[in-house]
């Protein structure tokens, strides 16, 4: 067993994979579709972006696809970016994922049956090593490395992230900065996710704080 947990980006295929069962089917692809002509009501678009421990980009291509799919997605979306914790990754089988999965699927069903105009769900999920060691009781040793380096991603290359998506919310709503239409985003982080989030966020509004004093 390896001491420590490999740091690579997991989603290399940049191509759209439609599935019943994406989890298996889908393991290297960085945008899926889960379809299941059993519960149509749950179909939902998951896509990947991933970061190293310098918080930048692994491959600026995955962001680039990801993005430019979600884009095209047609109607009315629900975005919702998700960015998980300490001992996550994006790996294959992560269970984070698979609550996300969930998650994405739960919220399809709700607007399937609760709302007269459904939205699309869309997932994206940001993956960076929170799991920098595999061995037992060792690993919980990492808390404060784990907590610097989530820091890091989120002033780096996920501030970049927010603003694009948050752009092609605005271009689908057809809308200036502030103001909401149907389509919506909501950007949820679990554990140090959240400090990921916190980080890249802060950025961004001051950013447009200082913009709005020009």
């Amino acid at each position: 067993m390896p001491i420590f947990a490999p740091h690579k980006m997991y989603r290399t295929d940049y191509t759209r994979c439609v599935s019943s069962d994406p989890e298996t089917q889908c393991p290297e692809h960085a945008i899926q579709v889960y379809e299941n002509a059993t519960e149509p009501q749950r179909r939902y678009w998951l896509g990947f972006i991933e970061f190293d421990d310098q918080g930048q980009l692994f491959d600026r291509r995955q962001m680039e696809a990801v993005l430019e799919d979600l884009a095209r997605q047609p109607g009315e979306l629900l975005i919702v970016v998700f960015v998980h914790g300490w001992k996550h990754s994006a790996a294959p089988g992560d269970d984070n994922i698979a609550g996300f999965r969930q998650a994405l699927g739960d919220l399809a069903e709700m607007e399937a049956v609760g709302s007269e105009n459904p939205r699309q769900v869309a997932g994206i999920y940001i993956g960076w090593r929170g799991e920098s060691i595999t061995v037992p009781v060792i690993k919980e040793l990492t808390f404060w490395d784990r907590k610097n380096t989530s820091h890091k991603v989120g002033n780096g290359g996920v501030t970049e992230v927010f603003n694009r998506i948050d752009l092609i919310r605005r271009m689908k709503n057809g809308t200036a900065e502030n103001q909401a239409g149907p389509t919506r985003l909501a950007i949820v982080g679990h554990s140090f996710g959240g400090a990921v989030v916190f980080s890249a966020v802060d950025e961004i509004l001051s950013d447009r704080f200082i913009a709005s004093l020009r």
